[in-house]
């Protein structure tokens, strides 16, 4: 599994009382080896861990996605900003947002066949901070697997 994390801020806003904070969390996992494994799940997760009280704005994957492996995009806006992130969706990507700010995991599981390749899943989120505030995280990742 290999993993990633983006952090941006938007620069010259017009709101004075808020800064506003992207995160933006992916990982890729490869699906079969030749040891008879194959990968059943993988999970991003992000938590917040002190700094500045944050409030969301924004998060998506907003629902569950389960189709066959099609390009698509996770996009948030602020303010009327947007970022557009794609990714290849395939299998049960499963989001959850949680009431606390920036808290919010997505989870890919296999379909009915083992997989083979890379498979990938991802989030992203937008919070608000006290101007001036920088929002701090905990990051997590983990992939699950099993023999044929």
């Amino acid at each position: 599994m290999d993993t990633c994390t983006s952090f941006y801020k938007l620069f010259n806003d017009v709101d004075g009382g808020y800064d506003y904070w992207d995160l933006h969390l992916y990982s890729s996992a490869y699906a079969y080896n030749n040891l008879g494994y194959y990968l059943t799940q993988s999970y991003v997760r992000s938590l917040r861990s002190g700094g500045a009280t944050q409030y969301w704005v924004d998060w998506s994957l907003k629902s569950v996605h389960d189709t066959g492996c099609q390009q698509d995009s996770l996009s948030v806006s602020a303010l009327g900003f947007g970022l557009g992130f794609g990714h290849t969706f395939c299998e049960k990507w499963s989001p959850y947002k949680y009431a606390d700010a920036g808290h919010m995991n997505d989870t890919w599981t296999k379909g009915f066949f083992a997989p083979t390749g890379m498979r990938e899943n991802a989030l992203t989120v937008v919070v608000k901070v006290p101007q001036g505030g920088i929002p701090s995280y905990s990051i997590g990742y983990s992939f699950g697997t099993a023999h044929i």
